[in-house]
């Protein structure tokens, strides 16, 4: 979460669920406040799925400690990290990605 001129922004990850069961799928959301956390614009994807089979392991799938956001004047940065399939032989796989997020 960040915090500039009375607008808060948060960013987290989501899991993908259907049936009841995990499909090793994350979304990066954001969301945006204009009134200084009173009320929420709804919620939105930024960048691509990632796909948890080619995550860290720490044991388990970890992307939580690679993201983050920022707030200083008119600009808002995201960062986080996607995994997707790396190429042979490597088994993990995770790039860097950032967004700029306008309120």
């Amino acid at each position: 979460m960040a915090a500039y001129g009375g607008n808060v922004y948060v960013v987290y990850r989501t899991d993908r669920f259907a049936n009841g069961r995990f499909q090793h799928f994350a979304d990066m959301r954001a969301n945006v406040s204009t009134d200084g956390g009173s009320t929420f614009t709804g919620e939105f994807v930024i960048g691509p799925r990632s796909n948890q089979t080619f995550a860290a392991l720490a044991p388990n799938a970890f992307l939580g400690d690679y993201m983050g956001i920022a707030a200083w004047g008119g600009s808002v940065h995201a960062v986080w990290n996607v995994a997707s399939r790396p190429p042979a032989p490597a088994r993990f796989h995770q790039t860097s990605w950032s967004a700029s997020i306008v309120p």
